[in-house]
């Protein structure tokens, strides 16, 4: 069932109900029960709720192999992937300049200055 949690959490994310999937989609009601109940989804589908929730396969069915982010990790990316570039580019120059000092350099620094 690890794939409706996931399917949950990004309706819950991007603020979407199970409603608004069926309505816009070519997934039904029905469909979506019977992922809740642990079966699993064709790849049309699949592919359709992707897209339609603007999110990454790894994303969805939780194969994020290495890229354990924290759910404030996940939200700040989702936010920033609905963002102009505009915004996207505010955003990064702002996120450099409130970066940590790196250890290394910092004990590099001490031993010159």
């Amino acid at each position: 069932m690890q794939f409706y949690d996931n399917l949950e959490k990004y309706m819950k994310i991007k603020n979407i109900t199970a409603y608004q999937i069926a309505k816009n989609t070519s997934i039904s009601n029905a469909t979506m029960s019977n992922w809740k109940q642990g079966k699993a989804p064709s790849a049309d589908k699949l592919i359709e709720l992707l897209q339609y929730l603007e999110i990454s396969a790894d994303d969805l069915l939780g194969t994020k192999f290495g890229k354990n982010l924290t759910e404030e990790e996940e939200q700040l990316l989702n936010y920033f992937r609905n963002c102009n570039q505009e915004s996207k580019t505010i955003i990064l120059n702002a996120a450099k300049g409130m970066q940590k000092e790196p250890e290394s350099s910092k004990s590099l620094d001490s031993k010159i200055g």
